[in-house]
């Protein structure tokens, strides 16, 4: 009993490590996206407070 038990906590934890890279993974490309992005501005040419 104790090997499928093992079994299914390494798969779970595989599982969790692959979702906390891919939300890393959308945090860099949020970081990035920022980073090309033209700073916006208003009506008058002042730019918005971030």
């Amino acid at each position: 009993m104790t090997q499928p038990k093992a079994k299914l906590e390494d798969f779970l934890h595989q599982k969790k490590k692959k979702a906390f890279e891919h939300s890393q993974q959308q945090s860099k490309n949020k970081v990035k996206a920022k980073q090309n992005a033209q700073p916006v501005q208003n009506r008058r040419g002042r730019p918005l407070s971030k």
